[in-house]
């Protein structure tokens, strides 16, 4: 999981930065920075613009503005404000290759080049902070967001005998679904989401004889409404097209939480808390498909609510201070997806949320100067998880149950050192890796017939789960500003389908995925008098030509080997 947190303005004087990178394939990036903070305001404003014209298969175009004010009102309180702005263009598509093509060498063949994803975002967001003393304060948020995702894909089939057939093909005629034929036709799938939300937070920290503690209570509310349309259109580079499905998903959410932290004789460490959550939600359908395939307007609407308690606790424990042991178990919460919880005839499944017990132990320690060590033993136990009705029974039916489970367990370990700090030495030379082990598999019945075999998949390896994965850095840092380094990474095979299929399919879309190595590497020259510094990069120096994915509709190959440079200035 990923929390972006965008740059804080200076409290006083300033600071700026610009970064330009550029490399084969088109790419091109600019990233400029700046910052000022006087007397009881401060502000912050960065731009990135990043595009390629054909990295890969790729190409995009990205801008990306924020800007953040903050204004202390007197000595109490501090209101800030955000605003962000996002534009993508890329042609990003579902549809990759198929076996043949892949092994006869066509990996970054362009296959629907029409193919166009546009994503706009806008988000403001205003924060007021009041201390009532040094050991209290409440936080209050109000913040609003738009986006669009609007994304126009030419439709195919692996049939020669498809209709409406452009003449455009792809792959290997000869070979059952190893071919691609191009038609004469577009897919339109948009979605237009509006989010709003007030959150309020209190923040209190006490000490009662030798226990700290911190005390957090806070609670949040929500709406939230997504468009979501389907249309088609009659060429691969039409503007718009016939709306064939248009459906409004409102929601309302309310949660509370509740989260201590008490510390004691500055060496343990224990923080309990729990999150209510009670969502309601609405599908409302306007146009859909009816079982003789013809589009129909319509005005079906259903409802449904979720509600949960979502409790963890966490211990860590420092018996030196170069050592830390800690330890936590939480309860994991999703609701289920508002599509499968009511049917497109209204009909309301009343599935519970997705739940999981997630648990963990591990120590951080610097056994000697210079030399860090981290390792971490997980469990996590995922219930209730929404499935096909099919998969439980293995006979017909339509609709999705709370008949799912997974479970997942392994080891992340990670070593760092730096010999520069051991040896008390001007140039460092520095080594980390990183390791994880990783099983995930079903752990509940699911009946699957394949041809005319019944399969239980109970047991069987998730898709897209690697059992290992390592990454390993070597570098070296000098006093006179050169710095140079190499990355590894290796990413053991994994399966593509809940079967575990091994036989790679015509189609490019199931079947095991060897494991691959890449190797990357970086050098930079840092010159102080000038503020500035330059560098270049090496990304898959070895131009490993590996399937990265099969999903959604066939293979993607790594992005081949890439050169490029950066100059960066700075004050």
């Amino acid at each position: 999981m990923i929390n972006y947190i965008t740059a804080y303005a200076p409290t006083k004087g300033h600071v700026a930065k610009a970064i330009f990178k550029g490399g084969i394939g088109g790419l091109f990036s600019s990233y400029i920075d700046y910052g000022i903070g006087k007397g009881n305001a401060n502000f912050r404003v960065n731009y990135l613009h990043k595009q390629a014209s054909k990295l890969g298969t790729l190409n995009f175009m990205v801008d990306d503005f924020n800007a953040k004010l903050k204004l202390k009102l007197g000595k109490k309180s501090v209101l800030g404000f955000k605003v962000q702005l996002y534009n993508e263009k890329s042609n990003s598509t579902y549809v990759g290759l198929t076996t043949p093509m892949f092994n006869n060498g066509e990996k970054y063949t362009i296959i629907a080049p029409d193919d166009l994803l546009k994503i706009k975002r806008f988000s403001i967001a205003a924060t007021h902070k009041h201390f009532f003393n040094n050991n209290l304060n409440i936080t209050n948020v109000g913040y609003a967001y738009n986006i669009s995702r609007d994304w126009r894909r030419q439709g195919f089939s692996y049939s020669k005998s498809a209709s409406n057939q452009t003449g455009k093909i792809f792959g290997d005629t000869t070979v059952a679904n190893g071919a691609i034929y191009m038609l004469n036709e577009t897919g339109f799938r948009n979605r237009t989401f509006w989010v709003y939300g007030l959150e309020s937070k209190i923040d209190y920290t006490y000490q009662i004889k030798k226990v700290a503690g911190n005390l957090q209570i806070g609670i949040r509310g929500l709406y939230e409404n997504a468009l979501d349309q389907e249309k088609k259109g009659n060429s691969p580079t039409a503007k718009s097209g016939q709306i064939q499905a248009e459906e409004f998903r409102p929601g309302w959410a309310i949660s509370g939480y509740i989260e201590n932290k008490f510390t004691f004789l500055n060496k343990i460490n224990i923080t309990t808390g729990i999150r209510v959550e009670n969502y309601q939600y609405k599908r409302e359908i306007r146009m859909y498909k009816n079982t003789s395939g013809q589009y129909r307007d319509t005005n079906i609407v259903a409802k449904n609510k979720v509600f949960a308690f979502i409790p963890g606790i966490s211990i860590s424990y420092q018996p030196k201070n170069n050592i830390t042991l800690f330890t936590g178990v939480h309860r994991g919460f999703s609701p289920p997806g508002l599509k499968n919880s009511i049917s497109a005839t209204g009909e309301i499944l009343k599935l519970e949320p997705q739940l999981s017990w997630n648990f963990e132990i591990g120590t951080r320690s610097e056994f000697y100067k210079g030399v860090n060590f981290e390792c971490t033993i997980y469990y996590t136990d995922f219930q209730k998880q929404v499935i096909p009705v099919s998969e439980s029974s293995g006979g017909s039916g339509a609709g999705f149950i709370n008949a799912g489970r997974t479970k997942h367990y392994g080891v992340e370990s990670g070593v760092s050192i730096n010999f520069g700090e051991i040896f008390n030495k001007k140039y460092d030379p520095y080594f980390n890796i990183n390791t994880t082990y990783n099983r995930a598999k079903l752990s509940s019945d699911r009946i699957k017939i394949i041809n005319t075999d019944t399969i239980n998949i109970n047991g069987y390896d998730l898709p897209y789960a690697p059992k290992i994965f390592l990454s390993a850095i070597v570098g070296l840092q000098t006093p006179f500003g050169l710095n140079v380094q190499t990355v590894f990474n290796y990413t053991g095979k994994q399966f593509t389908d809940e079967i575990n299929s091994t036989t790679a399919a015509a189609n490019g879309r199931t079947g095991q995925m060897p494991a691959f190595f890449t190797m990357d590497a970086s050098i930079s020259y840092i010159i102080p008098k000038a503020h500035t510094t330059i560098g270049m990069s090496f990304k898959n120096i070895t131009n490993s030509q590996h399937i990265v994915s099969r999903r959604p509709q066939g293979i993607k190959a790594a992005t081949p080997f890439y050169v490029g440079g950066t100059l960066e200035f700075y004050l």
